[in-house]
């Protein structure tokens, strides 16, 4: 009967992935007043079918219909198809059954009905006034008024608070406040906005130890402010840091100024070099820097496979990055760079070396050996940066048409993404002059020679040699390179000790032994190398490259080849230190040293390593000085801490903790932790400046919100999903709210004029994470004051009410608690309406039944038009052409249709 009918514990059938909406439609039915709106049939009276703005009423009418449905029903299950689907009829992002977000839904419901039930027929243009320095509360409740002139409805009284924004800038301090309303409150989960991130700082100067930081930084700052934070304590140029991805020896990518630090995981470390050019400018335009960045990669002898190749080098060392000279560059300050940046991670004193290389050592027989044995060593070999506007994509014709360059699909484009390209033997070739001298070929002859004989190759030759194939198509034929014998059979004379690839003869010389140390160096002889090689005396080449150079010799005015023999013979590895070369940013240096000749270099210089693996252990980049960073609680002030002073490579590193590998420990969380970080002030990020009124420029403000007017039911939605390109995560971290007494009196910065106490009444659950999950609702019933645990069509009394309290908390739904004698003023405003209603009303209502009503559309749209579920209680018709009919006027057509009832998803 209905004396003893019971109310708000109907249950909501699943229609296939609708628990979203069934759960909102939980916590948003459980409000007594807003209800009684509905079931009263008041809201007919205010409904605003011609509001440019609203849904012509449909949406105030099919929740209303839907309420009356479930208050009829009692006690049971309800399917809400016909509500599914004038909602997927106007917003599209809700049609069919995909898994959705339950507050994105509960936000167009909400404001479908306030512009469906807006009792402003005709909104009137009213300009904002200016604050002009007046009180806060005063522009408030003008702006607040204003707002109320366009916008008013039973939404806006129950749900509709007010906030204060205030911006200051940092340059005038100039301050502005404006005034926003809103509808529920995104707030903020504290635990998430910092974590730890580790950073191995690479200084320019090679004297000063590489510095490993632990940091602690916000998840919502970028590499840029990484850069920022690194530059403070190392007291560097934040604009001249390039920020890396290392995995083992490789480079992985070269982040941009824009990315997240929230996509960096707990294990990464990121490497922070130091370099001589502004990198932004760097990155957009390479030439408009005087010099240029490299990468330098070393590696020993790679082993060839079965076929005769050797796709990729055995990386031995980290990259490290070079700045050099664009102009004028020559091979013994190349070495002397390589020789310095090597030195700070070396296991073998390298100074004997680099005061060779300097020109400042002992003019002794040992240390001028020095040097021929560094090149006997280091063999140096380019790997080309491709322009960004050639893709992804370059040509390597020895091994395929094209080959994976390796580079990140995603990011803007940058001439240092060019260091992400996979370095292999084929795509390493020499370097050619900065000059390239044409003349050269009248010069000397170009076919090859093997016994201590140099020659110059024209074009895209193919090499051969240790498995390596040498390609040439992106050569131009003007390109020359030099290459000559390094072979034991010099007895020790390492004449002619260039860099880096060992090639087999072009001629397909079947001397392996003798062709793989053939090597090509990274120069074009000078002038002062041409008159030594006009003057020196020509060896006898082979019979079957002679015929073929013929007619270059005499046009090239050289009597015979073996004046290229002379050549070579006068010509040391210090001789040609004062050749030029040519590099540019983003180009890489494969430093290959090879077994004998570091084995000799260790020796002359006394290393003592094992001589089991001398060139893996000559190098130990595990040696660094350390420094973390204290724990803070705002990540944004690491300004109050003191710099840190670097340490010379002679003095012994510091230690400090490394981070832990879980990251941040979660600590507890409670509701009014979360309003604090909704209320703590923050400046506006690179990205998002504000425009200074006062300043006529865009700058960097502070920006701070405050709750100045709360409504009577307030809305929360905890921020737990976070999303990136890269990553996505839920936070399922406890948070601790209250059942009852929320006191926001201090909260709220506005004149309130008694305690703002707030209860809670239901709680929107979220349960699995970003791939999906399930919804679940708890309530609290109007009538008998008991929560009950609402799962789609089940529903089931919750007998300890602080259960409800989960790490699946998604949305609180809390209520203003009425004053001691008497109602809220929005509970009266509805009493009030439906008093005037019962009055006034009866008939007006009963003409907007009739238009509203599945009998009516019955009667326009025909018997076959409208059906009714026999399990549902509900009717699904045509309801895109009862809009149409009804108000005169095409409505999107819902191509939806009935679908079964299916278990919770």
């Amino acid at each position: 009967t209905a004396a003893t009918q019971v109310h708000y514990l109907c249950g909501l059938n699943n229609l296939g992935n609708t628990c979203f909406m069934n759960s909102a439609l939980q916590c948003l039915g459980h409000f007594s007043d807003l209800t009684q709106y509905f079931v009263s049939n008041v809201y007919t009276s205010e409904l605003n079918r011609d509001n440019p703005l609203g849904m012509k009423g449909a949406v105030a009418s099919a929740y209303g219909r839907l309420v009356k449905a479930m208050w009829d029903v009692g006690h049971g299950a309800y399917a809400p198809r016909m509500f599914k689907q004038t909602i997927a009829q106007w917003a599209p992002q809700f049609r069919g059954y995909n898994q959705q977000d339950a507050p994105e839904f509960l936000a167009f419901l909400l404001d479908g009905m306030h512009e469906d039930l807006n009792r402003i027929i005709h909104k009137p243009y009213i300009e904002v006034p200016d604050a002009d320095g007046r009180p806060d509360s005063e522009v408030a409740d003008e702006q607040w008024d204003v707002y109320k002139r366009r916008n008013d409805s039973v939404v806006v009284d129950l749900f509709q608070g007010q906030y204060r924004s205030t911006l200051v800038c940092p340059v005038c301090s100039h301050v502005s406040v404006t005034f926003d309303p809103f509808m529920y409150l995104t707030l903020p989960l504290p635990i998430q906005r910092q974590k730890w991130v580790e950073v191995l700082f690479v200084p320019m100067d090679t004297a000063l130890h590489a510095l490993r930081m632990r940091l602690l930084v916000r998840k919502d700052d970028t590499i840029k402010q990484l850069k920022k934070c690194v530059a403070y304590f190392a007291q560097r140029d934040a604009a001249r840091l390039l920020a890396c991805d290392i995995i083992s020896t490789r480079m992985y990518s070269v982040y941009s100024d824009t990315d997240m630090l929230g996509e960096i995981r707990e294990s990464d470390v990121v490497q922070m070099y130091e370099v001589g050019v502004d990198t932004a400018k760097a990155a957009a335009d390479p030439l408009s820097e005087p010099c240029a960045v490299v990468q330098l990669l070393c590696s020993r002898p790679s082993t060839p496979s079965s076929y005769g190749y050797s796709y990729g080098p055995e990386l031995i060392t980290k990259p490290l990055m070079l700045t050099l000279p664009r102009d004028g560059l020559t091979l013994g300050e190349l070495y002397l760079q390589i020789a310095r940046a090597l030195s700070r991670w070396s296991a073998v004193d390298m100074s004997r070396v680099i005061s060779q290389l300097q020109g400042t050592g002992d003019s002794n027989d040992s240390d001028e050996q020095m040097l021929e044995l560094l090149g006997r060593a280091a063999c140096l070999s380019v790997h080309r940066a491709a322009p960004p506007s050639q893709g992804q994509y370059r040509n390597l014709s020895s091994i395929s048409s094209y080959a994976y360059t390796g580079r990140r699909s995603y990011g803007p484009p940058s001439a240092f993404r060019a260091f992400e390209d996979r370095v292999t033997n084929d795509s390493c070739e020499p370097l050619t002059a900065a000059n390239e001298k044409k003349a050269l070929a009248s010069k000397v002859d170009s076919s090859p020679l093997y016994n201590n004989a140099m020659s110059i190759t024209v074009g895209a030759a193919e090499q051969e040699g240790s498995g390596r194939r040498r390609p040439r198509a992106d050569l131009d034929e003007d390109d020359y390179s030099v290459k000559w014998d390094s072979s034991s059979e010099n007895d020790g004379d390492c004449k002619m000790q260039g860099t880096p690839k060992r090639a087999r003869s072009d001629n397909g010389s079947d001397n392996e032994a003798h062709d793989s140390n053939l090597v090509t160096p990274l120069f074009t002889p000078t002038a002062d190398d041409d008159s030594k090689l006009e003057n020196a005396e020509p060896a006898d080449p082979e019979p079957a490259t002679r015929a073929e150079t013929a007619d270059d010799d005499m046009d090239a005015g050289i009597s015979s080849d073996d004046d290229m023999a002379s050549a070579t013979a006068a010509l040391s590895f210090a001789d040609l230190m004062g050749t030029t070369v040519c590099l540019n940013t983003g180009d890489t240096l494969l430093c290959e040293w090879s077994a004998e000749g570091t084995k000799a270099l260790l020796a002359e210089l006394g290393s003592g390593l094992d001589a089991s693996d001398q060139i893996t252990d000559m190098f130990n980049f595990e040696r660094t000085d350390a420094f973390a960073m204290p724990p803070m609680d705002d990540a944004t002030q690491y300004k109050n801490i003191e710099p840190v002073e670097l340490l010379h490579v002679g003095q012994a590193p510091r230690q400090a903790p490394r981070p832990a590998a879980g990251g941040q420990k979660q600590r507890h969380v409670t509701l009014e932790d979360c309003l604090a970080e909704f209320t703590r002030a923050e400046q506006l990020g690179e990205d998002d400046p504000w425009y200074c009124s006062s300043c006529k420029e865009h700058q960097q403000a502070t920006k701070k919100f405050d709750l100045w007017r709360v409504p009577e039911i307030l809305v929360v939605h905890l921020k737990r999903f976070q999303s990136s390109r890269a990553w996505r995560d839920k936070i399922d971290v406890l948070v601790d709210f209250p059942l009852t007494d929320l006191d926001l009196t201090q909260t709220v910065a506005g004149p309130s004029g008694s305690d703002l106490v707030y209860d809670l009444h239901a709680v929107c659950n979220h349960y699995g994470g970003m791939g999906g999950g399930h919804y679940t609702a708890y309530a609290r019933n109007p009538e008998d004051n008991m929560w009950y645990d609402f799962n789609d069509s089940h529903v089931s009394k919750v007998h300890d009410p602080d259960s409800v309290k989960t790490e699946a908390a998604y949305m609180l739904f809390y209520r203003l608690r009425a004053p001691e004698h008497g109602d809220s003023a929005a509970t009266e405003k509805i009493e009030q309406l439906i008093a005037e209603f019962k009055e006034t009303g009866a008939q007006l209502s009963t003409a907007n039944d009739d238009m509203d009503s599945p009998s009516n559309a019955s009667m326009q749209l025909g018997p076959r038009a409208m059906s009714e579920d026999s399990t549902s209680n509900e009717y699904t018709m045509d309801i895109s052409g009862l809009a149409s009919r009804t108000h005169g006027m095409d409505s999107p057509r819902s191509d939806l249709g009935n679908a079964s009832d299916m278990d919770p998803d």
